[in-house]
């Protein structure tokens, strides 16, 4: 599956700037309570996260930019507490000892090689929290979504999952596996 489509942007990498390690310290599966950027709060859940392989990235446009590279996916929760007017807006920071992960955001693309019938193309081992679902939930309701991190080679598998939102001058949150 290629992911070329005119006006689309097949596959772009954010490296988060780093955080030291404090705030709560939770595990994986355990629920914390943040600051929504609005107002009101938000329950998040780190569920756990899935190593990938490299041959997952075939299918992205210039998947040889990531050679040596494995994708880890954080699987996660979001429920709003309390009635807001938020966007849904993952502020995820992970790391494997004390090396940073980098987050890889795949945008669906939309294949035009059919004028008449185009298709849209997305990554399905991976895909984030549905914002406009968040958007319209209540208080209580939750969405589940997946995050891509992608491992150097030589860096081992995740240990620290964070919610760090920009405006935070330390994570909020920690997760550690059990």
């Amino acid at each position: 599956m290629k992911f070329r489509a005119p006006g689309a942007v097949a596959a772009c990498v954010l490296v988060l700037a780093g955080c030291s390690d404090s705030g709560e310290q939770l595990t994986f599966g355990e629920t914390a309570t943040v600051s929504a950027e609005k107002g009101g709060t938000l329950d998040v859940t780190v569920l756990r996260i899935d190593e990938g392989s490299n041959s997952d990235l075939s299918a992205l446009e210039n998947a040889s930019q990531y050679t040596g590279d494995t994708p880890y996916y954080v699987h996660y929760k979001i429920a709003k507490t309390e009635d807001s007017r938020d966007t849904l807006r993952e502020s995820f920071v992970v790391s494997a000892g004390g090396e940073r992960l980098t987050e890889l955001n795949v945008m669906a693309a939309v294949d035009f090689s059919d004028p008449f019938r185009p298709t849209v193309q997305e990554f399905d081992r991976c895909t984030a929290a549905d914002s406009t679902e968040f958007e319209k939930a209540a208080k209580g309701q939750s969405v589940k979504g997946c995050a891509i991190f992608l491992a150097d080679k030589g860096i081992g598998a995740p240990t620290t999952v964070q919610w760090a939102p920009d405006d935070a001058d330390k994570p909020l949150v920690t997760w550690r596996r059990s």
